[in-house]
């Protein structure tokens, strides 16, 4: 996966690897809110399925 955020993103490794950690914490929290909010909770705006 860290190769191609690499090759099609055009990003250093380090920006892949910040880049997978970013989405798993993005995910953590949309978690958290949709648990927190309940019903009043609409959605996330990004896809639900990692990247790695």
């Amino acid at each position: 996966m860290l190769e191609a955020l690499q090759r099609d993103l055009d990003l250093t490794p380090f920006e892949a690897e910040e880049l997978l950690e970013a989405q798993d914490e993005a995910l953590a929290l949309d978690a958290e809110a949709t648990e927190a909010a309940g019903a009043a909770y609409g959605a996330r705006c990004s896809t639900p399925t990692p990247l790695n």
